[in-house]
């Protein structure tokens, strides 16, 4: 079943299915719309005697979404149809809840939305899956959490972002219930309380200081493959090599038309916003280059991503994704180090820096790194520290050289 918010928009889009489908609308918690083979047909689950009943309220189009709406509060409370009483609204599962928090996520178009959304609802590991999605969340209990965070740290991840991730979704509905300035809230949580901040594993996060050596960069580089790997993910790791260490949401989330030709002379990618708030645009060296048209070839050409999920062709591949195939694949080899898909950022700083001798503050540049006073920039254009940035490029290069060359 698959949550959402309905819109009379979305509902003339549907067409009846030979497989039944079922809905569940955030909007109006227990009202649901099963998509049949004949019929779009109206219900509403209700609490009564600790059970929820169903009671069947009409099809679509014959009763429109505001009228199932009022007919699903009016079940849900029988008084309701007293005059000035507010219907009372069952309260919001957990699954209400983290739905709610990444669609504010995605509103203030926050980069980090799909990284919840996938520790929410992603996989047997995920929140609604280990939790339940349809327990009240005013029902999760501390040690439910810990469950969750334990599964994680078992398969030797870190579970400070986690952690974070399921907090800020219990204080965002504690807000949500109290705000004053919401006369009448979709859905109410009932929370009195964020069961996340009795549970440990917060606190700052040691910073990371692995990076691969030539030798291991190399290995990677030819043997990250097999039965478990999928074409686009060797492709998009070796994008991220081949750009010199960019923030690996900016190769993962980017989209076709930012890579683009300028001056009919070198394709650039084109960011339009990055981790601190700015535009950056690079040169693409040529190794980047080579794998950009393979990424095309592999990729769905009806997505307007480089590196579409292979779930929902309208959004990205999953950074948990990604990491998890890296992982998976360094477990595989023998005496071979796990790294993380980020720490090819800072191996191709290091080798730019000791190895290629590139000026340090233009290896900032090109990571796009905060400058001192005597280069600041609010707006980086397109043409600023060309030169930088095309030495930066040829160096890049250079390096990936040296890695097709070294022996694995």
């Amino acid at each position: 079943m698959k949550s959402l918010r309905f819109s009379d928009k979305w509902l003339k889009s549907l067409k009846p299915a030979s497989d039944r489908e079922e809905y569940a609308d955030l909007a109006c918690p227990g009202l649901r719309l099963r998509v049949g083979a004949r019929a779009l047909t109206w219900s509403v689950l209700v609490r009564k005697n600790g059970k929820r009943p169903r009671i069947t309220l009409g099809n679509y189009p014959a009763l429109s979404l505001k009228q199932a709406r009022e007919k699903a509060f009016q079940e849900s409370d029988p008084l309701s149809n007293l005059e000035n009483r507010e219907p009372e609204r069952p309260l919001g599962t957990l699954s209400d809840l983290l739905q709610l928090k990444v669609q504010q996520m995605e509103s203030e178009e926050r980069g980090s939305a799909g990284q919840y959304a996938g520790y929410f609802f992603n996989g047997p590991e995920s929140v609604v899956a280990v939790i339940g999605g349809d327990r009240p969340a005013n029902k999760v209990l501390p040690e439910e959490c810990t469950n969750w965070l334990r599964k994680i740290h078992r398969r030797g991840a870190d579970t400070k972002h986690p952690r974070a991730y399921l907090s800020a979704a219990f204080s965002f509905g504690l807000r949500y219930d109290n705000d004053p300035k919401s006369e009448r809230p979709d859905v109410r949580f009932g929370l009195t309380q964020n069961p996340v901040i009795h549970v440990g594993g917060g606190g700052s996060a040691t910073a990371r200081k692995r990076h691969l050596s030539m030798k291991e960069l190399s290995f990677f580089w030819h043997n990250f493959g097999g039965r478990r790997v999928h074409p686009q993910s060797r492709i998009l790791l070796r994008m991220i090599v081949a750009m010199g260490g960019v923030r690996i949401t900016e190769v993962v989330r980017s989209q076709k038309d930012w890579w683009q030709k300028r001056k009919e002379i070198q394709t650039w990618l084109c960011l339009p916003k990055t981790k601190n708030d700015k535009e950056h645009n690079i040169p693409v060296p040529q190794h980047g280059l080579e794998l950009l048209k393979a990424a095309l070839i592999v990729g769905d050409d009806l997505s307007p991503y480089l590196f579409p999920s292979s779930e929902d062709s309208s959004s990205p591949r999953s950074l948990s994704g990604v990491s998890q195939v890296v992982r998976r694949w360094c477990d595989s080899q023998e005496n071979f180090e796990r790294f993380q898909p980020r720490d090819i950022r800072r191996t191709m700083k290091t080798m730019l820096i000791e190895d290629k001798n590139v000026n340090p503050d233009w290896v900032d540049i090109w990571h796009n790194h905060g400058r001192g006073a005597d280069v600041a920039r609010k707006h980086y254009d397109w043409a600023e520290y060309t030169t930088a940035k095309q030495a930066v490029a040829t160096a890049i290069d250079e390096i990936i050289d040296e890695v097709q060359n070294t022996q694995s």
